[in-house]
């Protein structure tokens, strides 16, 4: 499998909080990892897959948008929070197509939190017991 590093700076800590995996959010860890985007900046995907759902991350809130992306391997689900979608549910994606563009987190939070796409990796722990784990060095990409 193919990945392609997200090149954006990494969230780190501001007056909300800290945007690295298992961050405290109250009695829950942050199941992520944020990435600083411009709003209006494109995402891409970083693996291959099929665009398996288009959501919302909050409840009540239809704004923000939440793409699903399911590798061609299917040990790999990867969700990317406050993505204007630029694709639909059933695409066919090459690690690298543009998903859609950054939304304006900064409205939510007010302007204290950096703006961010917040990326999860559920894996399939088979996935790394199989052969398939080949991680592409950016300066590859």
């Amino acid at each position: 499998m193919r990945i392609i590093p997200i090149s954006n700076p990494k969230r780190e800590h501001d007056s909300w909080g800290d945007g690295h995996f298992a961050a405290s959010r109250g009695g829950r860890p942050h199941l992520g990892r944020d990435y600083e985007f411009a709003i209006g900046e494109a995402v891409r995907c970083p693996v291959a897959g099929i665009v398996g759902r288009l959501g919302y991350p909050y409840a009540g809130n239809s704004e923000y948008r939440l793409i699903e992306v399911l590798t061609h391997s299917r040990k790999m689900l990867w969700r990317f929070f406050y993505v204007k979608p630029a694709v639909r549910a059933g695409d066919v994606l090459e690690a690298g197509d543009t998903i859609g563009v950054a939304q304006d987190i900064q409205k939510k939070y007010d302007r204290k939190m950096t703006n961010h796409v917040h990326v999860e990796c559920i894996v399939d722990p088979e996935f790394f017991f199989d052969g398939r784990a080949e991680i592409v060095d950016r300066q590859e990409a």
